[in-house]
């Protein structure tokens, strides 16, 4: 079902304010969640999967601690949530995050990808001195020095990591940083720029079960019509967010 991005990034919000996702992290999870559909990396998937598992309690509401290794400890039988920990990393870049060149390991996360894909965006918007990479899966993500590009680039499984959800998520940065030219090239800096223009003049393909999942969370913000509504001329249907 195709939607423009204006269309999908609304429903996007109302479906987190109605997985009852602080609006801040709603409004957070939206680029990386574009971002990676537009790049044919099933965003609209990973973004509804990051939800349901925060409306079925698999996954933590709240921030995991970050400890000064950068690392997060194990959460007993809940997941990291991707919204939480996504927006906290972006965040923690600003501050000199992380502050060694150590391997990053973290966790049973519930999309991985729109952890990796936060971070890079972020970094690139703070246009660095030094490089950083994130592997989810079979996808390795890439943010270069002084924010010259980002790449993606699918590669063989390795480490011990296992698919993209649900899964482990490792970050390197600086001189822990690992060859990025093997695999092959699903993103760079030429194809992003094709494929962004092609989201703003075209919209974006998300598939209609996504669609109608992500449209039954953003019900919830409907008002239901009562005696006092119609009285004053609103009725049911309006969004509370409208």
């Amino acid at each position: 079902m195709r939607q423009s991005s204006t269309e999908f990034k609304t429903l996007l919000l109302k479906a987190g304010m109605g997985a009852d996702l602080p609006l801040g992290l709603s409004e957070d999870l939206i680029r990386p969640s574009v971002w990676l559909q537009a790049c044919g990396l099933e965003g609209d998937v990973e973004a509804l999967y990051t939800l349901h598992c925060l409306d079925r309690g698999i996954s933590v509401r709240g921030f995991p601690e970050l400890s000064s290794q950068g690392t997060i400890s194990a959460v007993v039988e809940q997941r990291v949530s991707a919204a939480y920990l996504g927006a906290q990393i972006s965040d923690a870049l600003q501050l000199g995050w992380p502050n060694n060149s150590s391997e990053i390991v973290f966790p049973s996360i519930d999309s991985p990808k729109i952890v990796a894909a936060a971070m890079v965006l972020a970094h690139r918007d703070l246009s660095l001195d030094f490089s950083i990479q994130a592997v989810a899966g079979e996808l390795m993500f890439c943010s270069f020095e002084s924010g010259k590009e980002v790449l993606v680039r699918q590669h063989a499984n390795d480490g011990g990591l296992h698919g993209s959800r649900g899964s482990d998520l490792v970050i390197r940065a600086k001189g822990a940083i690992a060859d990025t030219t093997h695999g092959d090239i699903l993103v760079d800096g030429e194809s992003e720029a094709h494929l962004m223009s092609h989201c703003r003049e075209k919209g974006l393909n998300a598939t209609t079960e996504v669609i109608r999942d992500l449209q039954s969370l953003a019900s919830r913000l409907l008002v239901p019509e009562t005696e006092q509504s119609l009285r004053f001329g609103a009725g049911a249907g309006i969004i509370a967010t409208d």
